[in-house]
């Protein structure tokens, strides 16, 4: 039997999806597109940018279903799942920072990139999977319910931060929400 999860508790465990949307939406309309512009130039930007776009879906294509999958398999002290958040949460954190001090180096900011796709990807995995084993069956529409609130609420927010902030603070506002 699981525990019955409070207003607050429920919200704690949703604000992990708020992380990664802001962050999603921040990078994949926003920042990206800038940077690339900035790194390649006008010329060759929107080819760059697909081809970057492209690869990355492929990569969280075949990394969310592995990460569920291992994720399914693993016997540790912290759960099965937490492990993987915790990974693939530092390993996003360090391919946002590859790409925020990427400078004039495209390539670093393609390897950033893909870091932060496989990275968050498999953390997002785990985390997908976490709700079905701490959530009781009665209570997973409520937390689907702050689930998507906190999707939409980032989305919002995502699209925002970066226009008056600028693109480092996406970087920034991310590795906040981690710690």
């Amino acid at each position: 039997m699981k525990p019955r999860l409070s207003l607050l508790q429920n919200i704690f465990l949703s604000f992990y999806w708020f992380a990664a949307n802001v962050q999603w939406t921040a990078l994949i309309i926003i920042v990206v597109p800038r940077e690339v512009l900035f790194l390649v130039g006008k010329n060759h930007s929107t080819s760059v940018l697909s081809i970057l776009v492209i690869v990355g879906s492929l990569v969280a294509t075949f990394v969310q279903p592995w990460g569920g999958l291992i994720s399914d398999r693993l016997r540790h002290r912290w759960g099965r799942r937490r492990p993987y958040i915790l990974w693939g949460t530092i390993g996003n954190i360090l391919g946002l920072l590859l790409m925020g001090y990427a400078g004039h180096n495209f390539w670093l900011f393609v390897a950033g990139y893909m870091i932060v796709q496989f990275a968050a990807n498999l953390a997002q995995a785990a985390y997908q999977a976490l709700i079905p084993d701490i959530v009781s069956q009665e209570q997973r529409g409520v937390a689907s319910g702050f689930m998507g609130f906190m999707t939409q609420f980032a989305i919002i927010f995502g699209a925002l931060l970066p226009r008056f902030l600028g693109n480092t603070t996406v970087y920034w506002a991310r590795l906040s929400q981690a710690s």
